[in-house]
């Protein structure tokens, strides 16, 4: 009888380090993946707030009457950044005049917070007054 002596076939070694390379390729995708919905998610919430800022701008936009009465409006700006627990969006509004005491518009700016509060998104603009 003859001997084998050609060794045909991956060594124990071989296999192992061919196994690490593999669960590391695949630790890293699955962590990238999980990120990556994670992330999907998150700027879906602020696509969301964003487009709550801009619908409120757009509704002050065509009517400043009686905004001060809304219960969404602060009196100072430095609230607006603040989350109230009743609400998820605040507004301020700042009449800018001209020397002889005329509206000349409204600097408004709006804060909607989102993530549960943690998070915020604020779109300001200038709204002209009716001359």
């Amino acid at each position: 009888m003859k001997k084998l002596t050609c060794n045909k076939g991956f060594s124990l070694v071989e296999v192992m380090v061919a196994l690490i390379v593999l669960v590391i390729m695949v630790g890293a995708f699955v962590n990238f993946f999980g990120w990556s919905i994670t992330s999907i998610f998150a700027d879906g919430e602020k696509t969301r707030a964003v487009a709550e800022a801009e619908k409120k701008l757009e509704h002050l936009h065509n009517s400043m009457d009686n905004y001060y009465t809304d219960t969404e409006y602060v009196n100072d700006y430095n609230d607006v950044f603040i989350k109230y627990p009743d609400r998820v969006r605040n507004f301020c509004v700042e009449e800018v005049t001209r020397l002889n005491g005329i509206v000349e518009g409204y600097n408004v700016t709006v804060v909607v917070f989102y993530h549960n509060g943690e998070r915020h998104v604020s779109v300001s603009s200038f709204i002209e007054g009716e001359t």
